[in-house]
């Protein structure tokens, strides 16, 4: 589920100006092969140095490091940058923040001139094209998604319940509607339920509270 999230997210990033001028831009694959594209990619793109990719595989090897979403090479090199995706929720924003940190232990260790990015800074929306029907109601779904601090996007799926005479956003759903929510929009993904993750409003699923579009 995170993962089409985040691809829909990565696909907007390239199209911004903050990708207009990249030479190269990394994406992460989310999977266990992760790390080792990451250090090839790094070689390839840090043309002032040479870098000790064994070394770097071990960090790897000792969680000492991680994997951001997107990594940027750009001209001059130092204004080259990188994102980490995460919904908003606690979880969310700890693991976004640890692997910030973690990235930039990688960074120092091996000094190279990359930074948290800044220069993408949406506060986009992108209404799903397709409603949920739950219980006699129906429930448009958004997502949208935001940089929270340098380095880190957040977003959340926002749902709005229809009503005959106005739309009301739906403020105190219980967890329940929620979850059915959740299992309903995953499958419309293409995912099904399982690993979803979903958290309680105000997470990955919820009425919404991030910065207006």
């Amino acid at each position: 589920m995170e993962q089409m999230i985040e691809r829909i997210i990565v696909g907007h990033y390239q199209t911004s100006t903050a990708a207009l001028h990249a030479r190269s831009i990394f994406t992460d694959p989310g999977d266990a092969t992760g790390p080792d594209k990451c250090i090839k990619w790094l070689s390839q793109n840090t043309s002032d140095q040479s870098i000790n990719t064994a070394k770097m595989r071990a960090g790897y090897d000792a969680k000492l490091y991680a994997v951001p979403d997107i990594i940027s090479a750009r001209d001059p090199f130092a204004s080259s940058e990188y994102y980490e995706i995460k919904p908003d929720s606690n979880n969310g924003r700890r693991e976004g923040q640890g692997k910030i940190t973690r990235f930039n232990r990688l960074i120092k260790d091996f000094h190279l001139r990359l930074a948290a990015g800044h220069e993408y800074d949406p506060i986009r929306s992108s209404p799903f094209p397709s409603s949920i029907s739950i219980g006699g109601a129906t429930y448009d779904l958004e997502l949208k998604w935001w940089q929270e601090t340098r380095g880190l996007i957040l977003y959340e799926i926002c749902y709005q319940k229809r009503q005959e005479q106005e739309q009301e956003q739906t403020s105190h759903a219980g967890e329940a509607l929620l979850l059915l929510l959740g299992v309903a929009l995953a499958i419309m993904l293409g995912m099904g339920a399982r690993g979803a993750g979903w958290q309680p409003a105000g997470g990955l699923v919820g009425p919404g509270h991030g910065p207006e579009a």
